[in-house]
């Protein structure tokens, strides 16, 4: 299991297409190298390899196991994946707990009032369930659903792949090497980060009051909980969170029509509403 870190805002510039703008690399898993595309994702270009693993990549890539790319999601992934996926597997990862210690500026709240999503945090024994997705397409295909989870996870700063382990196969991993994306308490390659809320409470009215370009805070935790409950998994923290976000709004009437607007787009062009977003992004990290 190996940790790649985003430390800089190279993806937070992207067109309407979600491609980025200035071409430059990205560090990656071991001995990967992005080189302006995502094709050592699945194959073999620009991969820093002795003669030995390159014929073996190459054999791999003419046999098409090398296109099996795998994204492990553990937040709003499991529900709205918002790509073309061939297969899903239910299933957990090892030694790390969900927790709400990412702000977000963009989606689910605003510079003056974040909201809070999950990331991942090492806790030794615990388990973290999700859904893992096989990307669908042709090498070409998966690199633009790539190039779009770049865009979509930019406030994450760190990509690792983790073993997938199910209900059944608990010391066999089902999945092998899933790409996933963590935020980090790295201040200096995630400005966004909240870390642990002062209590519960205080969490689930940060939560209850927060909304941005993707709708309010709550409808996060409401849809995540829902996603537990339907994979069969009986998380009961996020079972209370969920309800007492509700019990706040209810009790402050603001899920009352008018009562707290969704901020909106900048402009009805994507491409114009993307860089919007990721100038207010760059200028909360500066």
């Amino acid at each position: 299991m190996a940790a790649t870190r985003l430390s800089d805002p190279r993806f937070s510039d992207m067109d309407d297409t979600g491609s980025s703008s200035d071409g430059e690399s990205m560090d990656l898993p071991p001995r990967l190298s992005l080189k302006g595309d995502y094709s050592n994702l699945a194959g073999c270009s620009n991969l820093s390899l002795s003669h030995a693993e390159a014929r073996e990549c190459r054999e791999a890539v003419r046999s098409g196991t090398a296109n099996e790319i795998w994204i492990f999601g553990f937040g709003s992934l499991i529900w709205k994946p918002g790509f073309e996926y061939s297969s899903k597997v239910t299933g957990y990862i090892k030694d790390y707990r969900r927790v709400f210690h990412q702000g977000s500026t963009d989606h689910r709240g605003t510079l003056a009032q974040p909201g809070r999503t999950v990331t991942l945090e090492r806790a030794p024994g615990c388990q973290t369930w999700g859904v893992a997705f096989r990307l669908a397409g042709d090498f070409e295909e998966q690199q633009e659903t790539l190039k779009y989870l770049e865009w979509r996870e930019k406030q994450y700063d760190v990509r690792m792949h983790f073993n997938v382990y199910s209900q059944a196969s608990s010391s066999r991993p089902v999945i092998t090497n899933a790409l996933t994306y963590i935020a980090t308490s790295d201040l200096n390659a995630n400005s966004n980060w909240l870390g642990e809320p002062v209590s519960q409470e205080a969490l689930a009215e940060q939560i209850a009051c927060a909304q941005g370009f993707s709708g309010p805070n709550c409808d996060y935790v409401y849809n995540l909980a829902t996603a537990m409950q339907q994979i069969g998994v009986d998380d009961g923290e996020l079972t209370w969170l969920s309800s007492r976000v509700r019990e706040i709004r209810r009790e402050r009437q603001l899920d009352r029509p008018g009562s707290a607007p969704i901020p909106k787009w900048p402009s009805n062009n994507l491409a114009n509403s993307m860089r919007h977003m990721s100038a207010t992004c760059l200028s909360y990290t500066m």
